[in-house]
């Protein structure tokens, strides 16, 4: 947390805010003084903000002259507009017309890096975005033994989809998040890959899910997991399928993976 649902929101809050806005100063907090480099001060004060991107799950700033600067957000991660200085804050751009843009991180598992013309998937070797025309059934396509919840979770295989929306899409498929990715037909990759579009786009739709763990950083909060099907819903009915049964949580690679043993084969 968060995923591309998430991510998404965040950039449709703030581009609005700082596109077309000149860098004014680069803050870090104490605990990340390295974190902008004297080139970094040097080169983008003064630098336009184009426009702000996502790809899967990171947010960046892309800035004239062919530089960028990419959030990967981690676990904890928010792009905010206020003042910077919060005890969790890591990181802000300060724009010439007195907005600031905070990189606030409670967890720090997060960071970012300014790029100087290399595209951010390439710099953090990312897959194709999980909405864009790129991810399709063909990248499910492979001889690997793993599980098909490992793969989704692979970031240079996808990118963008994380442990909620791998648990909620693979329900959405019929797909029981343990059959190996070589295992499945090419309907089966076709219905996964239709199923991960629908539920990110239902998600963005409703500025994305906002977890206990998530909603102590600051920021608007979604409220789409209101509308999880599996995940975090172990022992409870299992919706729309009539088995009867109850939704069952596994651990694998320490997460935890919510399935209906009945319906996801």
């Amino acid at each position: 947390m968060p995923e591309l649902p998430e991510a998404e929101a965040m950039r449709r809050r703030i581009a609005p805010a700082i596109e077309g806005r000149r860098i004014a100063s680069l803050w870090s907090g104490q605990r990340d003084r390295g974190g902008w480099t004297a080139r970094d001060r040097r080169d983008l004060a003064g630098a336009r903000i184009e426009a702000v991107g996502r790809h899967g799950k990171l947010v960046f700033l892309e800035i004239e002259g062919g530089r960028s600067i990419a959030f990967r957000l981690g676990m904890s991660g928010r792009l905010v507009l206020r003042a910077a200085g919060d005890v969790h804050d890591r990181a802000a751009v300060e724009l010439s017309d007195g907005t600031t843009l905070v990189f606030s991180d409670f967890r720090r598992f997060g960071g970012w890096r300014v790029l100087h013309g290399e595209s951010p998937a390439e710099a953090f070797g990312l897959g194709p975005d999980a909405l864009s025309p790129g991810f399709g059934p063909a990248t499910l396509v492979s001889t690997s033994r793993r599980s098909v919840k490992s793969a989704l979770l692979d970031q240079s295989l996808v990118a963008g989809i994380g442990n909620i929306y791998a648990c909620e899409s693979l329900f959405a498929a019929r797909i029981h998040p343990e059959r190996k990715l070589r295992s499945l037909e090419a309907r089966e990759r076709g219905a996964l890959v239709r199923s991960i579009r629908r539920i990110l786009r239902a998600s963005i739709r409703r500025g994305g899910a906002t977890l206990e763990d998530y909603r102590a950083t600051e920021g608007e909060a979604g409220d789409y997991e209101r509308r999880f099907a599996v995940f975090g819903r172990e022992a409870k009915k299992c919706p729309g399928c009539k088995c009867g049964g109850a939704v069952l949580r596994a651990v694998e690679g320490g997460r935890s993976t919510f399935f209906c043993p009945v319906r996801q084969r």
